[in-house]
């Protein structure tokens, strides 16, 4: 008979995997980001950057969504 031992869960199970916070990062940030970039998009409103709306949503998507995917997934891969 062989025992397997598992380490403490988390007091929550939202916690208790390391991927969940990321990919529920990303989803979030995925949503706030395009509500920004619509609102500059159909009011013209313009941030005080360099940058035009539409450089600026490519650039949230790859950098903020992106990693956040990114990291979920290998997160993912550890306990494997």
């Amino acid at each position: 008979m062989t025992v397997v031992l598992r380490a403490p869960m988390a007091s929550h199970s939202f916690l208790s995997y390391a991927f969940r916070p990321f990919f529920l990062a990303a989803g979030a940030f995925a949503a706030l980001a395009m509500l920004a970039w619509l609102a500059m998009f159909m009011t013209g409103l313009e941030l005080p950057i360099e940058m035009a709306p539409r450089d600026w949503h490519v650039h949230e998507m790859i950098y903020g969504y992106a990693a956040a995917a990114i990291a979920g997934f290998l997160f993912t891969a550890i306990p494997n």
